[in-house]
């Protein structure tokens, strides 16, 4: 009866382990997809503030 308790404590134990490999794989993700989030965010506000720029040079030189 020993064994079988040793193996089963055995098997919980890799388990425990696995979902905390998957709750760490998971928790990567969710950086890089913020990571990715602020970076196209800064894109689009650096773009539109481009954008804004060229208006205000045209406006100035046509009068």
């Amino acid at each position: 009866m020993s064994i079988l308790v040793k193996r089963i404590d055995k098997e919980r134990k890799e388990r425990a382990l696995q979902r905390g490999n998957d709750t760490a794989r998971l928790e990567q993700r969710f950086r890089n997809l913020l990571r990715e989030q602020k970076t196209e965010q800064k894109l689009k506000y650096h773009k539109l503030e481009s954008e804004e720029q060229k208006r205000k040079v045209r406006d100035v030189a046509m009068p």
